[in-house]
């Protein structure tokens, strides 16, 4: 089991993004190798099991731990399975369990949950997992793509309003509001009054591609023109934007949300 357990850490240490099915017993076990976590831990989330282990740990480690764990899995797998409707819930085929999404750059892991009552999607930026409700007692297939497009959307505002606030307090300037939305032709803009417009689908873009464009947008509440002084502004709080302008040049017109979601560039 110690052999089965170190190739399976070898296989996790070397892809990090999406967690790696590890079988112990008869359980399956999602391993994901955290860079920060500093000790291992076994969380539930839907009725799929994460195991969490920090980058050196070794599979003895491990083995143990998931020995002494093995009550705590078992009675978790037989409550999940007590309070999982007894209706078959049909997914659409491009939103099963286990599909991978793309987000910033990289994909993302959409799992599903049984919460009585819950139709609201759970996050775990962590683990790199996007957990949907999945009870068919809330309404269709349609609240699958709805809970997804809420959580980009969601997600891509907050990574928007941190990025504009960190470069406030350099400025000392702030836009009004900050709003995600369908553009065309444009990555932003900045209205009369100052409020801040960032087309939506930058959220599958690399952070620091979608970071370029907020900076980009805080630097005209100062200069509105794109002038020197404006250029200059921008590469005092990034030296390499002209990697991010070249990025969008050659690849902006491929950053397109997945169709199944109802949403269009």
């Amino acid at each position: 089991m110690i052999d089965t357990i170190e190739r399976a850490l070898e296989k996790a240490r070397s892809y990090l993004q999406v967690p790696l099915i590890l079988q112990w017993q008869d359980l399956p076990l999602n391993l994901k190798v955290s860079n920060r976590a500093r000790r291992m831990r076994l969380q539930m989330l839907g009725d799929q099991f994460f195991l969490i282990v920090p980058k050196k740990v070794c599979s003895k480690d491990i083995h143990y731990f998931l020995l002494e764990a093995e009550p705590w899995l078992h009675k978790q797998r037989h409550r999940s399975q007590q309070e999982a409707p007894k209706k078959e819930v049909v997914w659409p085929s491009f939103l099963k369990p286990g599909s991978l999404l793309p987000f910033q750059g990289t994909t993302i892991l959409l799992q599903g949950h049984f919460y009585s009552h819950s139709s609201v999607y759970q996050w775990v930026p962590e683990l790199g997992v996007l957990s949907i409700p999945q009870n068919p007692l809330l309404g269709s297939d349609g609240i699958c793509a709805k809970q997804i497009r809420i959580f980009m959307y969601e997600e891509g505002l907050r990574r928007a309003s941190v990025w504009a606030s960190e470069y406030a307090d350099r400025l000392g300037l702030a836009p009004r509001s900050i709003t995600l939305k369908q553009t065309i032709g444009r990555w932003g803009s900045l209205g009369i009054h100052n409020d801040m417009y960032l087309n939506w689908v930058l959220i599958f873009a690399p952070p620091s591609i979608f970071q370029y464009v907020v900076l980009h947008e805080m630097g005209h509440l100062r200069y509105r023109s794109h002038g020197p002084r404006f250029w200059k502004l921008i590469a005092r709080y990034m030296p390499n934007y002209d990697e991010a302008r070249r990025w969008l040049r050659c690849f902006g017109s491929q950053i397109m949300p997945p169709p199944h979601l109802g949403l269009s560039k």
